[in-house]
């Protein structure tokens, strides 16, 4: 699966930001700084997203785009707002743009 340039292109470009966002899981679970959890996944999947946009075109850029901002806003927020945060980002983004690239035809197949 991942010998097709399209699909490795995207995952090189994915992954190591995946990796990033694990590791850094670890480090500020380990010291106590829960707070900066939901901001660094959301962070660090758009930086991801963006890297991926190489193999794939400006809409997953564009929503990689959305997923950095969506997490530097969690930065600033309190933490009762940490989970909704997550939602918009990981629920509502996929949900919008997944909607929009039907809409527009770049989600259809064929």
């Amino acid at each position: 699966l991942f010998r097709q340039a399209p699909i490795r292109r995207f995952a090189i470009g994915l992954v190591p930001s995946l990796f990033a966002g694990a590791v850094m899981t670890v480090v500020l679970w380990s010291s106590g700084t829960l707070h900066a959890i939901p901001g660094t996944w959301l962070l660090l999947y758009g930086c991801g997203l963006i890297a991926a946009s190489t193999a794939t075109g400006r809409t997953v850029g564009f929503l990689g785009g959305a997923f950095v901002a969506v997490g530097l806003l969690a930065f600033v927020l309190p933490d009762s707002l940490q989970i909704a945060m997550l939602d918009v980002g990981f629920g509502g983004l996929h949900i919008l743009f997944g909607y929009l690239a039907r809409r527009t035809g770049h989600g259809s197949e064929g």
